[in-house]
């Protein structure tokens, strides 16, 4: 005995085999066996129609989904396009930061070079001045600016309060504080 299923396929492939010639089962009593075989004739008969145009539409159904589909797919494929060109325009943007910090540390590196050259030559003339300001102090007190040239020898090396004190101790007879040439004349400088 079939079951369900097994019966059905049966049917239908017998259906299919017979279709378009008289069914020999077609008995002349009109039994129950007959009756059921004709309806089942009728039935495919009337659903092949059926089957067919629901065939045709599912077709046109997968059809429309397959187009959509490759829309969708082309669109994936345009939008992958553009995602590789802006990843090239991001790779390229990161090269040419990388290109200007490069640039920019070595700038900088130059500025540090720089800077500390500066220092140095600041520190020089730092001592300069001081050795300058230490050179124009007077050479008798060391605290006021040497403000009188002696003569002669032309050296301003004191201050006008410390040159007038040993000249008059001296009776204008002292000798230069720097070479020991006898002066024989002064001139105060205002400055």
């Amino acid at each position: 005995m079939l079951n369900g299923q097994a019966r059905n396929k049966f049917l239908i492939e017998c259906g299919q085999a017979m279709a378009g010639r008289p069914f020999f089962l077609e008995a002349q009593d009109g039994g129950p066996r007959s009756r059921r075989v004709k309806s089942i004739v009728e039935a495919r008969q009337t659903l092949k129609p059926s089957y067919a145009h629901d065939l045709l539409e599912a077709k046109q159904q997968l059809q429309g989904k397959m187009q959509v589909l490759e829309e969708t797919a082309a669109e994936a494929i345009e939008a992958a396009d553009v995602c590789r060109k802006d990843a090239s325009n991001v790779r390229q943007s990161t090269e040419a930061l990388i290109t200007v910090g490069e640039v920019r540390e070595a700038d900088n590196l130059a500025l540090v070079r720089e800077t500390s050259d500066l220092k140095q030559e600041l520190r020089k003339a730092r001592h300069v001045a001081h050795e300058l300001e230490i050179a124009v102090r007077c050479a008798i007190c060391c605290s006021k600016r040497a403000d009188t040239v002696l003569m002669p020898c032309k050296h301003v090396c004191c201050c006008q309060t410390c040159w007038a004190r040993v000249s008059e101790e001296n009776n204008m007879l002292a000798p230069c504080p720097i070479c020991r040439v006898p002066v024989q004349g002064w001139i105060q400088m205002r400055v």
